[in-house]
Parts: structure tokens; sequence; C-alpha cells
């Protein structure tokens, strides 16, 4: 196996090792995060005519998934249509090129950059449908018993959405040092351990 091979598999191995630690246990700062909009939610429901805020707050973050999701599925689409030429048709039905070749390491470099962007995609509008469902309770007369009913249910879809919004947005950093990776492998390997230094001693760390 060539050092392209193994610098690729130093770049992908990486974003896998975040996300898992990511999903399995939430850093500080995610946790940090979501105790946030969990006090936030608690106190608009105890406080008369702050529905209309809590419906605007929540479209704002409705809005921003919205905005992740369409970039995600546009540089899905654009990097099916760059590397489709790339892709011959008989991989499929003959098995895929293996990673120590030229054509091996092409396809599984934009294999992987391809399954992050559409996790990316996935996971905003899992985050949008949430914060959808939240949005409704939010907008109840806050003395009503319907809001008493609902109250639970729209702080769970709160907290799922705020979850799924978070890893929509580590998926999209990751796809970049793969996608780096096209220019050069040593610059998309070194973005890859530098990114991965920084998110996890201090960008996903509480201050």
């Amino acid at each position: 196996m060539h050092m392209d091979s193994l610098l690729f598999l130093l770049t992908a191995a990486l974003p896998l090792l975040y996300l898992v630690r990511h999903w399995a246990w939430a850093p500080s700062a995610t946790r940090a995060h979501t105790r946030l909009r969990q006090e936030w939610f608690t106190a608009i429901a105890q406080h008369k005519g702050t529905e209309v805020l809590g419906v605007q707050t929540l479209r704002n973050s409705l809005m921003s998934c919205t905005m992740t999701a369409t970039t995600a599925t546009l540089a899905f689409m654009g990097g099916l249509t760059l590397t489709q030429g790339h892709w011959p048709s008989q991989w499929w039905h003959h098995g895929f090129p293996p990673l120590g070749t030229d054509q091996g390491l092409a396809f599984w470099n934009a294999f992987a950059v391809l399954v992050l962007l559409a996790l990316a995609f996935l996971t905003s509008m899992l985050a949008a449908r949430n914060y959808h469902h939240a949005g409704f309770v939010v907008g109840m007369p806050v003395e009503s018993a319907a809001r008493r009913s609902w109250q639970t249910l729209g702080e769970r879809s709160l907290m799922r959405a705020g979850l799924y919004y978070s890893q929509s947005l580590r998926l999209m950093i990751w796809a970049v040092p793969l996608a780096l990776f096209y220019i050069h492998s040593l610059l998309g390997a070194a973005v890859a351990v530098a990114l991965f230094v920084s998110m996890w001693g201090w960008l996903d760390v509480d201050r």
C-alpha cells in the first residue's frame, strides 16, 4: 500500500473516530448547549406572552437547519457530477477498485465525502423536523391545558433537534479535509489532524 493510501486511511479514520465519540458521549460544549436549550424552554413556559418570542427563536433555528441541508445537498450533487466520469458503471457489477490503486483511492475518497454530505443532509432534516414539532408546542398559550399536556414532548423535540443540528454541522466540517485530499494527500491529512486536535481539545470544550 503506497503512502497516499495510508494518508487517506488517516484522513478518513479521524472523522470516524471523532464522530463516533461525539455520538456516544457528547463533549462538554454540546452538553452545555443542551442544558441551555432546556432551561430556555422551561423559562418561556413560565411567563405569559413569550409565545411569539419562542416561535421566532425556533424559526431562526429552523432556517439555519434548512440552510445546512441545502448546502449539503448542493455539495452532494456537485460531487456526484464531478466524480461520475471516474466511476465506471462496471464497478457496481464487478466489485469496487482496491484502495491501493489510483482509481481505488479516487473512488473511496469521493465515496467518503459523499457519505458525510448525505449524513449531514439527513441529520439537518431530522433537526428541522424536531424544531418544527417544538414550534407547535411553544406557540400554544402558556396557561393552556394543551401547553401543559405537550410540554414534555416539546422539550424532548427541542433536545433532539439541537443534537441533530450539532451532528450535521460536524459532518459538514469533516467533509472539508477529505475534499482537500483531492488537491494533495498531505494537505488533506494535515487539515484532518489539525481539525481533530482543535475540535477535540478546544472547540468542543465548555469554557
